[in-house]
């Protein structure tokens, strides 16, 4: 038995579509037989199967598909080929379209919006005006809110917290304790060890810096240990090294929660003054210095610094970051 059906009322939305408010037809969930719900353009936009339910004024369109236990609620919109599933709740004005993915126990609600095959799923929360586009993910507990856009192939997991109006973009991989409020909250460098993978350093709610490159993840005194004990004495370690004291500075310097700085421990100085200009000099000196060094190839995960394609993935709840 099906547990909807199309009643004769009807809007007009985007493009002259049609939709149509629903019917139950019978119990599931919080829903009774003959409560009417929200609008659908066709029957196939919402599941006949599990607990899955538009209501209010919220409406589903386009071949957007909502199935198990999701609820979309209030004035929320689903349309194009955005999928909602799992247990996920849409709320408020909430947007979800253009091959955008929402699953899990997910929340999403105001006037956030996720759109361009985004991700989020598994315990996230999304509200406020904030945006999550262009391939970004979202998952394990993270929270994106205010006016804050995650885009690219940005991931936000693991409990971290973005808000005010940062933009987290590119290939940035913000996790655990981080907390960014503001564009000077983390920052990424792409071009630099065995593979030039992307490290991304960001602020954590206790005034730390976190460090995330390939499947390292650790404080920035602890990245430093990593590297000398990688790469030795070779012209990544002082690459790296010197990209360290750099990050170290700028989180002093710049606005936001106040940083617990930890020794360097490195032999290298603490640049008083370094500027994009004299980094790139140093680096070149550094390089000069060093001459040509032997690519070494590892696979061990200890390391850092391994190729991507061997880094696990896992399912729905079990996602990794790159």
């Amino acid at each position: 038995m099906k547990k909807f059906e199309l009643t004769s009322e009807s809007i007009e939305y985007y493009n002259g579509r049609k939709l149509f408010r629903i019917r139950a037809l019978k119990e599931f969930g919080n829903v009774k037989p003959g409560d009417l719900g929200g609008f659908v353009e066709k029957e196939s936009n919402l599941s006949q199967e599990g607990k899955a339910w538009v209501a209010g004024d919220a409406l589903v369109s386009g071949n957007a598909e909502v199935s198990g236990n999701a609820r979309i609620l209030e004035n929320a919109k689903v349309f194009g080929n955005a999928q909602v599933s799992g247990d996920a709740e849409i709320r408020g004005n909430a947007m979800i379209y253009q091959g955008a993915w929402v699953r899990g126990l997910t929340y999403v609600s105001e006037n956030a919006s996720i759109y361009g095959n985004a991700e989020v799923y598994c315990y996230a929360e999304v509200t406020g005006n904030a945006k999550i586009y262009d391939c970004a993910k979202v998952y394990d507990d993270a929270q994106v809110s205010g006016y804050a856009q995650v885009c690219g192939n940005a991931e936000v997991y693991d409990d971290a917290q973005v808000s005010g109006d940062a933009m987290v973009c590119g290939n940035a991989e913000v996790c655990s304790d981080s907390k960014i409020s503001n564009d000077f909250d983390y920052a990424c460098v792409k071009g630099f060890g065995r593979y030039g993978r992307n490290t991304t350093f960001s602020r954590t709610k206790d005034g730390g810096i976190l460090v995330v490159c390939g499947c390292f993840r650790g404080t920035l005194e602890e990245f430093r240990e990593r590297v000398k004990e990688t790469h030795g004495k070779s012209k990544q370690a002082k690459e790296y090294l010197m990209i360290a004291d750099l990050m170290e500075m700028h989180f002093e310097k710049n606005p936001g929660t106040p940083v617990r700085l930890a020794a360097t421990g490195t032999g290298f100085p603490v640049y008083a003054a370094t500027t994009a200009v004299t980094l790139r000099t140093a680096l070149r000196k550094t390089a000069a210095d060093t001459g040509k060094q032997r690519r070494t190839k590892t696979n061990d995960c200890k390391m850092f610094d391994r190729p991507a394609e061997n880094i696990p993935t896992g399912g729905e709840c079990g996602d990794h970051h790159r």
